[in-house]
């Protein structure tokens, strides 16, 4: 056999080869812009929340490299599978809560953050400053409006019914452990107003909110005062894990589980 006769073999393996990722790589741009004209869907406002939930999948590098050594093809596109791996919910279908719980809910949450920066930020003035009056006055004064919209919120959850269903269902001690949270979070949004209004009507001090003085809930006792203020403080430390851990347990639920705890919380973006 001549050396050009043995040479002949290899160059057509060769073509082969060059033929097939010749036409892997039309696939690849055929595919590409696909993937490009799908993100830009995910652009559009009836998908309400969510960023992207179509996740694109192409096979490993060892999977190439194979198919281009062995010079075999396995047919039309079949070198690039797309498989949509979505696990997070349509948001559009999601139920959720009524506009107006929404609304308090988030209003609370709002109220709430400013009422630990007020009662927090507070030291920056010297006792007895007018600054540091101001920043307690409102901080009393926010105390109170929370205490009001709990119970609004109360009272609308009664009348509303059961909760919006959650999708993919929890598990049942979840389900025990939401409502058990809830629960705490209810009983620290009224007590601890409630706490701080008598610590102020212990000390003797008129009560005012936002500058309209309102009844006193005890008789002058300074002893009393002393302990109220002290559990008011024991409070606001466990409100710090009781609320941080209610809203870190809401995201892990949101990124991790995937499900439709927060998003029930959420209003609904109006139809385009």
């Amino acid at each position: 056999m001549t050396a050009k006769e043995r040479e002949k073999p290899q160059r057509v393996a060769e073509n082969v080869i060059a033929s097939d990722l010749e036409f892997e790589l039309r696939q690849f741009v055929q595919y590409g812009e696909m993937v490009d004209n799908a993100l830009q869907q995910r652009n559009a406002p009836e998908l309400d929340y969510d960023l992207c939930q179509v996740t694109f999948r192409f096979p490993p590098y060892d999977f190439w490299q194979t198919r281009v050594r062995t010079g075999m093809r396995t047919g039309h596109g079949g070198g690039f599978p797309m498989t949509d791996t979505t696990t997070k919910p349509d948001t559009t279908t999601v139920p959720r809560y009524s506009p107006t719980m929404i609304r308090l809910h988030w209003l609370t949450f709002i109220l709430v953050v400013l009422a630990y920066i007020f009662m927090e930020f507070r030291e920056i003035y010297p006792r007895g400053s007018d600054g540091r009056e101001f920043m307690k006055a409102t901080h009393y004064s926010l105390g109170l409006t929370i205490l009001g919209l709990t119970i609004a919120r109360l009272l609308v959850k009664i009348m509303s019914g059961p909760a919006p269903a959650i999708s993919p269902a929890p598990a049942p001690w979840q389900h025990t452990a939401a409502k058990l949270g809830h629960i705490a979070i209810y009983v620290f949004l009224i007590a601890m107003p409630l706490v701080g209004w008598a610590t102020l009507s212990a000390e003797g001090d008129p009560v005012r909110f936002f500058g309209l003085e309102i009844p006193a809930l005890l008789a002058p006792d300074k002893i009393l005062s002393g302990e109220l203020e002290e559990l008011h403080e024991i409070g606001g430390t466990i409100g710090y894990f009781l609320l941080g851990g209610h809203a870190l347990l809401s995201i892990i639920h949101h990124a991790v589980f995937k499900d439709t705890t927060l998003i029930r919380m959420m209003p609904s973006r109006p139809a385009p």
